[in-house]
């Protein structure tokens, strides 16, 4: 058998014991069990069943690569069933079916004892699924153990160690700021979507970072037309004009006052080959930002609180202090911030 590991299971028995023609028998008893015949001679008989494949792809241990031979020498008959276990992990049922197999045969010959009960096969392929499904789970849980602590773990401990606050925005969250007294530095504009209470939370933040009045509008209707449909994501440049027409009807403006727009969703700008943006500058005073990318891969609140506040106040000192980038590793002004991965890496101070 060209197989590189098997198992062998045989018997002999005296020709005077057989009641039949032997090789008639073994043709009719294996043909049934899907065996064919390889070899035939006066003295022996060579009969194979399954395959290669089968032993690859098959949990039935009727597919599975099998050779018998029948050869008479002298007065006794010898049978000897290989059973190939290659690529098999696991060959118990194999083993037991083909045990019934040879000793269902012996019987045949012989008529005398009790027939053996054959094995259910169908019983075989559920457990060998059930097997896979346990391998697939440890293997599952293998990779999680290993891959958890790489994309979440070591990257919090970083975030964590690395000096960077963490903003949490839930304990200030209320809704629209109003600074005490003179007119507002900064406007932010939340979009129908963006959480009224959530602008609120970052301007009373901002307010006591920078020490300058940030304020916030009511939420302000989504622009027609804004929303593509093939790229699920909205159009920057819509939402320039509908920022410009609130600020003129603002009276606590200055000549100084920036405006930045917050949209509850991933936002491009057209022309631009990038898939997404965090922010668009229309001019140097109007902004706006969407939090798509922010938000959904977060894997907790302050963390993205703490990424919104970074990319809301990296946009003040663009539009309000006019600060320009800087390869400086530390500033918030460090350009540029193509990725969340970037933005985490930010520090919080210009």
């Amino acid at each position: 058998m060209d197989s590189q590991s098997y198992a062998t299971y045989s018997f002999e028995m005296p020709l005077s014991e057989v009641k039949y023609d032997w090789r008639q028998g073994a043709r009719s008893y294996f043909e049934k069990l899907g065996y064919r015949i390889e070899f035939e001679s006066d003295t022996e008989i060579i009969l194979r069943a399954g395959s290669k494949l089968g032993n690859i792809m098959s949990f039935n241990p009727k597919k599975i690569k099998r050779e018998l031979i029948v050869k008479q020498e002298d007065n006794t008959l010898f049978c000897t069933l290989n059973v190939s276990l290659d690529f098999r992990t696991d060959f118990h049922e194999e083993m037991e079916y083909a045990q019934w197999e040879i000793a269902y045969f012996k019987i045949f010959l012989s008529q005398t004892g009790d027939i053996p009960q054959e094995p259910s096969t169908a019983k075989y392929v559920f457990i060998s699924l059930l097997r896979l499904v346990k391998k697939l789970i440890g293997v599952i849980l293998l990779v999680v153990v290993i891959t958890l602590p790489c994309i979440y773990i070591i990257p919090e401990i970083n975030r964590l160690t690395s000096g960077v606050p963490i903003i949490d925005l839930n304990e200030v969250l209320s809704f629209a700021q109003r600074a005490s007294e003179g007119p507002a530095d900064v406007y932010l504009m939340p979009f129908y979507g963006f959480p009224e209470s959530l602008a609120g939370a970052i301007a009373v933040k901002l307010s006591e970072d920078l020490k300058i009045n940030v304020r916030t509008t009511t939420a302000l209707p989504i622009p027609e037309n804004s929303f593509d449909q093939d790229r699920h994501q909205y159009d920057a440049n819509a939402f320039y004009k509908p920022e410009i027409d609130v600020a003129t009807t603002l009276q606590d403006t200055g000549s100084k006052t920036a405006f930045i727009g917050l949209v509850r969703g991933s936002i491009f700008i057209k022309g631009d080959p990038k898939r997404f943006v965090f922010a668009c500058q229309y001019d140097p005073k109007f902004c706006l930002i969407g939090d798509s990318e922010m938000l959904l891969t977060a894997r907790s609140a302050s963390l993205y609180h703490t990424r919104l506040y970074k990319m809301v106040k990296r946009q003040i000192g663009k539009t309000y202090y006019r600060k320009p980038p800087t390869s400086d590793r530390n500033s918030i002004m460090k350009s540029p911030v193509m990725s969340v991965r970037d933005l985490d890496k930010l520090g919080i101070e210009y």
